[in-house]
């Protein structure tokens, strides 16, 4: 079976544990997300040569008490105040910026602090619980988590897509020789066609809608490029090709979130603040 194919399978096969997360029941979603994090955050602490249990526990809990607490708030069982959330939010993109920084820097230190299980748990904590604070679960959170999704997911795919059969100009050679510029372009122009003509089209949005589906277009494409760039990052620095070897095609877990750990946290701030200023429009 060819790499392609195992990729298209595979890729398939995840959709469907997502979608199927989102829309089954709120719970599911929950556990989703907890699962992906989880998953996500061993093979960060892989990648980060953590070996000892003690700094691993330490991660698994400073991911798992937080977490909770959104999951709670999302299921509506505790509250969390607007502002609070804005502040936590907040804190996530800031978190994402100062990686960006840390990806482009000469320094040889990739996360906000120097101690690898508190860079394990930040960096893949923040993305698995914007979504449980940005969203309750009486709100249709499914349809923007979806429409989140569909931007990841056709970003990923045409920027492979693309890169793989025209891909000639390297986008970034220090970090990743195989990412070229054809691959991002395509990967831009069919987020945008996803962003302004296919989900507006599937939820039959009004006008209003579009200057925020092209803002969550714009989001993912940047910053799930950096997002894609800095753990390749991280694997060249463990010297390994893949974070793990879970999806056939793809490598771990975290070969597949990798973007949306730098996009959710972005695009949730966006969201939580047109949402809590009333600036537009309500969840459809």
């Amino acid at each position: 079976m060819n790499t392609l194919l195992k990729r298209s399978l595979s890729g398939v096969l995840y959709v469907a544990l997502l979608l199927g997360g989102i829309w089954w029941r709120d719970r599911s979603f929950v556990f989703v997300m907890g699962l992906l994090m989880i998953m996500s955050l061993i093979e960060a602490g892989t990648l980060l040569n953590i070996n000892r249990v003690a700094p691993r526990v330490n991660a698994f809990f400073a991911t798992l008490i937080p977490f909770t607490l959104s999951a709670l708030h999302f299921l509506g069982i505790i509250d969390i105040p607007p502002t609070a959330r804005l502040v936590f939010l907040g804190i996530g993109a800031f978190h994402v910026l100062w990686l960006v920084l840390r990806l482009y820097g000469r320094s040889g230190e990739l996360g906000l602090v120097r101690t690898p299980w508190i860079h394990a748990a930040l960096y893949t904590g923040f993305g698995f619980m914007a979504p449980l604070l940005l969203f309750h679960a009486e709100n249709r959170y499914q349809s923007w988590m979806t429409a989140l999704f569909v931007l990841v997911w056709t970003h990923d795919t045409f920027a492979y897509v693309f890169g793989r059969f025209w891909g000639k100009t390297p986008l970034s050679p220090r970090l990743s020789p195989r990412k070229t510029i054809e691959g991002s372009a395509g990967g831009l122009i069919m987020t945008l066609v996803a962003a302004l003509i296919v989900i507006p089209w599937i939820w039959k949005a009004e006008a209003n809608y579009f200057a925020h589906f092209t803002a969550l277009a714009v989001f993912t494409v940047v910053f799930g490029t950096l997002g894609d760039l800095y753990e390749s990052k991280l694997k060249r620095k463990a010297d390994v090709k893949d974070s793990g070897h879970l999806i056939p095609g793809h490598g771990g877990i975290l070969d597949r979130v990798d973007s949306f750990l730098f996009i959710m946290p972005i695009a949730a701030l966006y969201l939580h603040l047109v949402f809590y200023f009333g600036l537009s429009f309500p969840i459809p």
